[in-house]
């Protein structure tokens, strides 16, 4: 399939629902080289017709998120012939609503299309809240946000700032590794044999990010406290890897830059060992599931266990 992308004004609309307290919008962002460039104005495409899941208007943790879908536009006639969740809401309803509203949407282009066009649409809704007031964003919140918590809170706030949202996320791949133990190898006397050990783990991540949420650095820290049995520590290798949708994002480089994190974080750990740094494609399914399990950087060690010598 060729890559081509949409520009960032390409399918750019404002959904109001007053009846149902319910606001949204939706925005385009560039995903591969700019071989080819097309924007609304060409596309000509409808407004999606989006309805509300009953069930979600009585559900208290209902108030506002965001959902990311992948389209694929096929000729003749721009038809969406394929619709993906790339990033949930958290409400499974609501995602597949958006999915739905995507599937039925018309375009009408001004020429022929010969090759098949791939754009990421954001999603973003509120409820009871003013959509100026929900999406308020400025690169000072950019600025102020230092932590990976508040990061992420405004790349959701800036969702449909595609520069700023960007910066955000750029921000949040930069910040140091968080450590809660060292390296501390055993020190053996009268060592006169020794154990080969071999230890594997997956750090998995969020879309486009390279900074893992919390429940990855328990498994660094878990990994650390069996390395920490080791009397010495052989190899460490880290192959980081992206979904196919992130892959289309190729000026992000996020599986190198998955990977550069899993060997900083071993380095201030105190590792003094050389940590051997690669990348590999997508090697699942192309499904919500196998998506995120390629979102990932795969760690190997190989180390010795000493056996204490026999008196």
């Amino acid at each position: 399939m060729n890559k081509y992308f949409l520009s960032s004004a390409a399918l750019t609309c404002a959904l109001l629902l007053p009846s149902t307290g319910f606001s949204g919008a939706v925005e385009t962002q560039a995903t591969a080289a700019p071989v080819q460039e097309y924007g609304a104005e060409y596309l000509r495409c409808e407004q999606p017709v989006f309805s509300m899941p009953v069930a979600l208007h009585a559900d208290p943790n209902f108030r506002q998120g965001l959902v990311m879908v992948g389209l694929i536009f096929s000729p003749p006639f721009a038809q969406i012939t394929k619709v993906t969740v790339e990033q949930s809401s958290g409400f499974p309803e609501f995602d597949q609503a958006v999915v739905d509203a995507y599937r039925t949407l018309k375009c009408n282009p001004k020429g022929n299309i010969d090759h098949d066009i791939f754009a990421i649409q954001r999603f973003r809704f509120v409820f009871d809240e003013s959509v100026e007031e929900a999406n308020k964003c400025s690169l000072a919140l950019v600025d102020a946000a230092h932590d990976a918590g508040s990061l992420r809170q405004v790349s959701k706030q800036c969702a449909l700032n595609s520069e700023l949202h960007a910066q955000a996320v750029s921000k949040l791949n930069e910040l140091p590794p968080k450590l809660f133990r060292k390296l501390t190898l055993q020190q053996v006397a009268g060592v006169a044999e020794a154990d080969r050990l071999r230890y594997e783990i997956e750090v998995f991540f969020n879309f486009l990010e390279a900074y893992p949420p919390d429940i990855a650095f328990e498994k660094l820290d878990q990994l650390i406290g069996k390395l920490n049995e080791m009397s010495r520590i052989e190899s460490i290798s880290v192959v980081g890897s992206v979904d196919p949708v992130e892959a289309r994002f190729v000026d992000y480089d996020t599986a190198l830059k998955r990977a550069e994190f899993v060997k900083r974080y071993f380095a201030a750990a105190g590792a003094t060992v050389a940590i051997d740094v690669s990348t590999r494609s997508a090697t699942h399914q192309d499904t919500p599931e196998g998506r995120s399990r390629d979102r990932t950087a795969a760690v190997v060690v190989v180390g010795l266990r000493a056996r204490a010598a026999a008196r």
